[in-house]
């Protein structure tokens, strides 16, 4: 709930989308982190949550991938 209501007053915040993602349970943070996307657009933080799930699914190049995007944003 408080998430929510921070992502309500806050919706580009990259770091308020990355506990939103981290919060959800595991079979729907990929579809919460292209919510987070579309919402945010090219946030570091967006990107390094996308990593971390990749890299959860033994993605390991397209989590790099991000981790180098995420890096470069910021």
């Amino acid at each position: 709930a408080l998430i929510s209501r921070a992502l309500t007053k806050c919706p580009r915040s990259g770091q308020v989308w990355l506990k939103a993602i981290n919060f959800e349970a595991r079979p729907l943070r990929k579809s919460k982190a292209m919510e987070a996307l579309r919402q945010c657009g090219h946030d570091g933080y967006v990107f390094l949550a996308i990593a971390v799930i990749l890299e959860g699914e033994r993605n390991f190049n397209s989590a790099k991938e991000y981790y180098e995007r995420a890096i470069s944003v910021d």
